[in-house]
């Protein structure tokens, strides 16, 4: 979104996850704003990086709200799309689904019908939506370390070319060398950091 801090935080927060894989305490990144801007591209990113069987995409606003989960087993990456604050007690209930999963060392998993199980977390959670205010987070005093919030504001106007481009493993693969050259510091990362925009 032509901001050089947002641009270089998904570059180190790429690699981070790239060397810790099952390192469950990276910061959410809520994608908010302007359609066809990147959103979905960037997850069609991690399917390359990661492989798709280890991104659960496309979750809605129901899987967040539901007495029942739909995410029910490890996953690298999650993403719940079209997320959007419409009423104040749904409000509160989604945030705080979300900060019970996201940094939770163990999910409790409600499937229809199957009595709760637990699971080892590893994901690494997104939050895409073309509203403006996809969710109500606290006040700033509690503090939103959980969240790294980007606004996109700009259509993506050559989105084909993109993405047949971060389809292609060879030029997926050169990008992921390109990260350990680019930022090298991050190999020595305990932990990352929400972004502080």
């Amino acid at each position: 979104w032509h901001k050089e801090e947002n641009i270089e935080y998904l570059h180190k927060a790429i690699l981070y996850k790239y060397l810790n894989i099952n390192d469950h305490t990276i910061p959410s990144v809520v994608f908010y704003g302007k359609g066809w801007s990147w959103k979905w591209t960037f997850i069609t990113l991690l399917w390359t990086i990661f492989w798709e069987d280890h991104i659960l995409a496309n979750l809605w606003q129901r899987d967040i709200s539901s007495a029942f989960d739909t995410y029910k087993w490890q996953k690298i990456a999650v993403e719940f799309a079209e997320i959007s604050t419409n009423h104040t007690r749904w409000d509160s209930q989604v945030l705080n689904k979300l900060k019970n999963i996201i940094w939770a060392d163990k999910i409790i998993v409600n499937e229809k019908g199957v009595q709760p199980y637990e699971i080892q977390n590893i994901a690494w959670f997104f939050i895409s939506s073309n509203s403006n205010k996809p969710l109500q987070l606290d006040d700033k005093d509690k503090g939103n370390r959980r969240f790294t919030i980007i606004r996109s504001e700009s259509k993506l106007k050559n989105w084909k070319e993109v993405n047949q481009a971060i389809k292609n493993r060879v030029a997926v693969s050169n990008y992921i060398s390109r990260l350990y050259t680019t930022y090298p510091e991050v190999i020595d990362y305990k932990k990352l950091d929400a972004l502080d925009n």
